[in-house]
């Protein structure tokens, strides 16, 4: 009773398919007039910026400003385990006092992103805040 069941679903399935080829045909080649997307140049670039920040700041945190498409590593040394974070771009990482969390990011979004550590054994704070400012493309 079940294998004619099983049969029966699997008959219905590939008529679906049938179907559904039939009517939706796949193109086969490309038309003369479509051409290849273009790959972009090669373009130099950008520079790495990379913004170490320390958990317990020793003083006030540190803001950190930067333009548009700049390439940002932000790295967030401990001197207790726990985990960094970038909350306003859901970016989370641990860390722990000899393996700093790293943050690798193209800053796209202008805007204002605060640098969190939340130990293991304590209250989160702020360690820095990252500035993206818009810059026009030259």
């Amino acid at each position: 009773m079940h294998l004619r069941r099983a049969l029966l679903l699997m008959a219905v399935v590939l008529g679906a398919v049938a179907l559904v080829e039939a009517i939706v045909p796949v193109p086969r080649q490309r038309r003369v007039t479509e051409r290849p997307a273009a790959a972009p140049p090669p373009g130099v670039p950008a520079p790495v910026r990379t913004l170490e920040l320390r958990y317990p700041a020793r003083h006030r945190p540190p803001r950190r400003r930067v333009s548009t498409g700049a390439h940002v590593v932000i790295e967030v040394a401990a001197s207790a385990p726990g985990q960094a974070a970038v909350p306003a771009l859901g970016l989370v990482q641990p860390a722990e006092p000899d393996t700093p969390a790293r943050f690798d990011l193209l800053a796209g979004r202008p805007g204002s992103y605060d640098v969190t550590f939340d130990p293991a054994a304590g209250a989160p704070a702020r360690v820095g805040r990252l500035e993206v400012r818009w810059t026009a493309p030259p």
